[in-house]
């Protein structure tokens, strides 16, 4: 299945424990096809080094996850 996720979203399940935070888990970890626009990616990244800098290892990791 191919699941699309918003930036508010992304960037809850990278930052906060939570719903979000399973569901990305979910995603990375399963058959199922993440589905992120690139303005998306680009948002949360840029909101993760102005607001949550040290989260910037975690979001790398989760993009490294979604490109295996």
């Amino acid at each position: 299945m191919r699941v699309m996720i918003d930036s508010n979203t992304f960037l809850s399940g990278i930052v906060f424990d939570g719903m979000e935070r399973l569901l990305l888990r979910t995603l990375v970890h399963s058959d199922h096809v993440l589905l992120l626009a690139k303005f998306s990616v680009s948002e949360v990244e840029r909101v993760l080094r102005r607001k949550f800098p040290s989260m910037i290892q975690d979001y790398e990791d989760v993009l490294q996850s979604l490109d295996a």
